[in-house]
């Protein structure tokens, strides 16, 4: 028994191996590396529970050879989990940033958000929620906004998102990279919406990507110095309701099948994100200007696009965040939404606000200089 136990704790330990190397592996070459870093968490925890049961039986070589598998975990752990205590400085309160009415004297506040076409496609109500965004939005009280799938149909009175954020949050100045524009003037991509002038932008070329998939920038003059904010969607998985079998006609399909599907999407994602990747961070590196980079990177930090596109870069929530890291509404646990900063910047305060309007969750970043 005592063996079995140990062959089932080597394959885990096998797994746990994969995950620490798979930030380096480059799904182009070695994609299956991709899934250890996706389930890294949940093998930590298998190799947890291992150690304690080899502690519990008094079985000192095994509790020891345990440990040390887990050691490197203890150097990612703060992508996925920070301790319930923040220093935001000497005259900075410990509050969250839910509590606060405006952002600090000559701090910069940033506000990056997935809001899914504001829920346009909603199955009961079209734009179900939206006066929810908006009303997040104008609370928040940002200098800047990241939208990532973000909509607008300007020649629809209440469907133009320009007007009504403006409206809403008082932000004068608007930069849109448009992925798709279809006959009927409705408009697709990411925008970023701005209290201070847009110098210059211009957007990070993605072939072959998805519909939705890019990456746009926008040079501000902040109170903090000329900023290039880099506004990125990375590659999707685009997982259907019958990816999960969720739809009846799934039952014509075989279960085989099914998951052929499903897993080839898988690799076809981690490997465009990977050239995204790429190219964004070569942007990046190019910026003359200190960066902040925001966006959904449809990616856990233990993955091969993450350790590329934050190379150089502080993540704003291993610096002040608090708890669990977790930016998808519908997953627990999971971040796949971030916001990288220039270390000639400083990072204040970051909160993903837990609010269940679309599928991810707001995030807010306050820097300073």
């Amino acid at each position: 028994m005592r063996w079995i136990g140990f062959l089932l704790n080597l394959a885990v330990m096998a797994a746990l191996g994969v995950a620490y190397m798979a930030p380096y592996l480059d799904p182009r070459t070695f994609w299956p590396a991709a899934f250890a870093g996706l389930v890294f968490p949940i093998l930590v925890g298998l190799q947890g529970l291992f150690l304690i049961f080899w502690l519990a039986g008094r079985k000192w070589v095994f509790a020891g050879i345990a440990a040390v598998a887990l050691l490197p975990a203890l150097r990612e752990s703060a992508h996925y989990l920070r301790w319930p205590y923040v220093s935001f400085g000497k005259e900075r309160s410990v509050e969250g940033l839910d509590s606060l009415a405006t952002a600090q004297p000559s701090s910069l506040r940033i506000l990056s958000w997935n809001v899914r076409v504001f829920n346009k496609n909603t199955p009961d109500v079209r734009f179900a929620g939206r006066d929810s965004i908006l009303a997040l939005l104008a609370a928040q009280q940002p200098d800047v906004i990241c939208f990532q799938e973000y909509f607008t149909m300007p020649t629809v009175e209440g469907n133009d998102h320009q007007k009504l954020v403006r409206e809403a949050t008082g932000l004068p100045y608007f930069s849109f990279w448009e992925a798709l524009r279809d006959k009927k003037g409705r408009q697709w991509g990411l925008a970023i919406v701005s209290r201070y002038p847009v110098l210059e932008a211009g957007e990070v070329d993605f072939p072959g990507g998805g519909v939705l998939n890019g990456c746009q920038y926008a040079d501000l003059e902040t109170p903090s110095g000329r900023i290039r904010i880099f506004n990125t969607h990375l590659q999707s998985i685009h997982l259907s309701t019958e990816d999960f079998g969720l739809d009846d006609a799934v039952s014509e399909l075989s279960e085989a099948n099914t998951r052929r599907v499903t897993l080839l999407k898988f690799r076809d994602a981690y490997q465009a994100r990977a050239d995204q990747a790429t190219r964004l961070e070569d942007a990046v590196l190019d910026s003359p200007w200190p960066v902040v980079l925001c966006g959904d990177f449809n990616d856990p930090p233990q993955s091969y696009a993450y350790h590329r596109v934050s190379f150089g870069l502080q993540d704003a929530f291993s610096v002040a965040g608090r708890g669990l890291a977790r930016t998808h509404a519908s997953l627990p646990g999971v971040r796949i939404d971030y916001v990288l900063v220039d270390t000639a910047l400083e990072v204040l305060r970051y909160s993903a606000l837990p609010r269940k309007i679309t599928d991810h969750y707001p995030i807010v970043v306050e820097l300073g200089k």
